[in-house]
């Protein structure tokens, strides 16, 4: 893991150097740059916020749909937040938000759950009302003065919410540069009072009587909200960045920094607060603080053996730790209630340690939510998941309203992608490599044998008849001869780079390698894979789709690459079409691209003219795709912090006609196309032919025309298949046809 976070941060620091990576209009602080590369390739989510420029881009995003319908899906995933009152848990599990009875610690029971639009980040609960930050879906309030009965009875959605704090009948509320005040006495109507702005982007925010201690990403303000309309500065202590998170317990605030630790800030005098200690030890990153007493508590990731630290701050000037415990193998958030500590574990769930003893911290329980599905592959009426840390789970999928869990397996490992044959089921687990599970009951699925490649960070892997080629990242690519699926052996490699994806077909890998793009490999020796072309360049290529003679390229800056790859020794970019966010994965099926974007969900793409490709689909969803599987025109996509969805693409085909505003129609008699069509008006029209290589061959039309009727007979030397683009004004058309001499 060491050794990809190295890489991880190499490539990153080329993202910030280039700024290509965001547009230039948007000030984003490079250290937020750099989060969201690491935290997506480390399987975190990045806040919806830092891909998200004004309001109006929040509205866009809950539009939610074009020419697609959510057929169903299962929306479970990490627990990212957690809240504590008394014997009860207020937890996120995916989309669900969740209460749980922890009387007995041990055996904590779901005692109420409801569905929210997305994916919970933050929950802060106060009379009997929960307050649920639900990103581009703002903020969700909840009564839970019966938990068997929960409901929602308010929200505020007129900005994305990512972190909620709330003091008496106000809830503050992170927006990217500052925060806003809401007055919560009528929950279920809940308005915006004030707005504190900044310079820089918000990290953190704690409030206590008429402060409230918020965090930029170089320091720490304090601010009076006496007035809360008019909340005003009282000091600016400058911090060196980056500052993450913040917990106050008298006279001091704790500040935390997700790469070092934290430090101590004295504010018994607002007007001139000082940094008086710190502790920052020489491992693990930090997701989350909490300050009670003389114990200051976080939350450890990267560093599974001590995931809870407890440190003790009696004397502020020389923090010592003093206990520390394994919680599951990541924390990302911590709440204390009385002994306990909740520590939310993301996809391992909620941890609950008692904490009595705070020399001796120890696990008492835990509660499993989602694990985080990273791949997904459906065969027949099941769908076989990659469930992050919960491994393998298997659905029934025969009623796509409803899935149905029948079977999983949880191999102790992170499921990052899967692949079935027959009775197999091939799954790549990040820090484990290749796991063989026999499925021919999916109800009892079981491990019969497995392949620890040579890197901690296994990615994608392909299965073509007896081999599994397998992206191990920095070790490159490793080929597994699994013709005895319990005694499966290497028995080639490719050390050519850092490889995240492959896609094989027939003797040929293509292989996509970070920085480098598309590499294409002949495997026709499994023992000795060798390039057989230059390849194609790619920067941020991710992930790779093979169909015909054209290799589709997810890539995480540009969106779709279309290679045109008939001549695998040399392989050329015919085009590039820009998807919403940054695409993670791409699947194929006829003339459409689906795309598993990050921030951007589903995207679906004509390529009945690879030339020309165009959107004909969408569905954003939670946002967060990054992975897809396509059967017919369903469309089964992985979100990392949501489960899966399962969305019916609906629309045209993408050699139809899909803007209704004018009439064309061909007629084929394969030795030659009359092309047919009308309009009302006077509009531009521009008829080309292209071929398959995407070579315009004809330009039939290219002029302004008044309305009527008209025809146009195009004729070819060369038999083939070619792409008519019809453009009448702002209608597009495109027909496929063929040629036959």
């Amino acid at each position: 893991m060491k050794k990809l976070v190295f890489i991880l941060l190499l490539f990153v620091s080329f993202l910030v150097l280039s700024g290509s990576l965001f547009d230039s209009r948007l000030p984003l602080d490079p250290k937020n740059k750099i989060d969201l590369i690491k935290e997506r390739l480390l399987g975190r989510q990045p806040l919806m916020s830092e891909f998200t420029k004004d309001r109006e881009k929040f509205r866009r995003l809950r539009a939610d749909s074009l020419n697609c319908s959510l057929e169903g899906g299962w929306f479970r995933g990490p627990c990212n937040a957690v809240f504590a009152l008394d014997t009860l848990a207020y937890i996120g599990d995916g989309r669900y938000f969740k209460v749980l009875n922890t009387k007995n610690p041990e055996n904590p029971v779901v005692i109420g759950e409801i569905q929210t639009p997305s994916s919970i980040s933050d929950i802060a609960v106060s009379n009997n009302t929960a307050y649920i930050a639900s990103g581009s879906y703002g903020l969700r309030i909840i009564d839970v003065s019966d938990p068997d009965n929960l409901s929602e009875i308010g929200n505020y959605d007129s900005v994305s919410v990512e972190v909620v704090f709330v003091k008496d009948t106000f809830a503050y509320i992170l927006v990217k540069r500052g925060f806003d005040i809401l007055d919560i006495s009528n929950p279920a109507l809940p308005y915006k009072v004030g707005r504190f702005s900044s310079s820089l982007s918000s990290s953190g925010i704690y409030a206590r009587d008429t402060l409230v201690y918020f965090l930029i990403s170089s320091g720490l303000y304090i601010v009076d909200v006496s007035d809360p309309a008019n909340p005003d500065t009282v000091s600016f202590y400058e911090m060196e960045p980056w500052t993450d998170d913040i917990s106050v317990v008298d006279t001091f605030a704790y500040v935390m920094k997700n790469d070092s630790g934290f430090c101590v800030i004295d504010v018994s005098d607002p007007l001139n607060p000082s940094k008086i200690g710190s502790y920052y030890p020489a491992d693990g990153s930090f997701y989350d603080i909490y300050a009670e007493g003389s114990l200051v508590y976080m939350a450890v990731d990267g560093s599974p053996d001590k995931s809870l630290r407890i440190i003790d701050v009696s004397n502020p000037s020389n923090p010592i730790e003093i206990g520390r415990c394994r919680a599951g193998e990541s924390a990302v958030g911590v709440y204390i209630e009385g002994p306990l500590a909740y520590v939310a574990g993301s996809g391992d769930g909620v941890r609950i340690v008692d904490v009595s003893n705070p020399y001796n911290p120890r696990e008492e329980g835990f509660y499993d939510t989602g694990g985080g599905v990273y791949g997904i592959y459906v065969r027949n009426q099941f769908a076989y998941v990659a469930d992050g840390y919960d491994g393998l789970r298997i659905f029934d999928i025969s009623n796509p309203s409803n899935p149905l869990e029948t079977g999983n397996y949880d191999n102790g490992s992170i499921a990052y992608s899967v692949s079935v044959i027959d009775t197999f089921a091939y799954v790549a687990n990040t820090d484990s490599g290749l796991c063989i599970m026999n499925v021919s009951d999916p109800s009892n699925p079981s491990k019969i044998g497995s392949y620890n490649t040579t890197d901690d960070y296994v990615g994608a892997l392909h299965v073509s008849d007896t081999l599994a080629y397998v992206a191990d990242y920095i070790n490159g690519l490793r080929i597994i001869n699994i013709k005895e699926p319990s005694n499966p052996q290497e028995i080639g490699f490719y050390t050519g780079g850092t490889v995240f994806d492959v896609y094989v077909v027939d003797t040929l890998a293509y292989v996509i390698v970070l920085g480098s793009g598309l590499v294409i490999l002949d495997v026709s020796d499994p023992t000795d894979p060798l390039e057989v072309g230059p390849g194609v360049p790619g920067f941020a290529s991710y992930a790779v789709f093979v169909s015909g003679i054209f290799a589709y390229i997810a890539n995480a800056l540009d969106g779709l690459d279309i290679i045109n790859a008939a001549n695998p020794s040399d392989p050329f970019k015919i085009n590039t079409y820009k998807v919403e966010g940054m695409a993670q994965d791409v699947y194929v099926v006829d003339t459409f691209a689906y795309i598993a974007s990050n921030a951007g969900g589903l995207r679906i793409i004509s390529i009945a003219n690879p030339a020309n490709p165009f959107e004909v689909g969408y569905y954003e969803g939670g946002g967060y795709a990054n992975g897809i599987f396509v059967v017919g025109n369903i469309a089964y996509v992985a979100n990392g912090n949501e489960g899966f969805y399962i969305v019916n693409h609906i629309g045209g085909s993408g050699v139809e006609d899909i803007f209704p505003k004018s009439n064309a129609s061909i007629i084929n008699n394969f030795s030659n196309v009359k092309i047919n069509y009308s309009f009302i008006g006077r509009e531009k029209v521009d008829i080309c032919v292209y071929n398959l290589l995407g070579q315009k061959v004809a330009s039939l039309v290219d002029g302004i025309q008044s309305a009527s009727s008209y025809s146009v007979n195009w004729i070819s030397d060369n038999s083939g298949i070619y792409f008519v683009r019809v453009e009448i004004g702002k209608d597009r058309k495109t027909y496929k046809t063929m040629i036959i001499r």
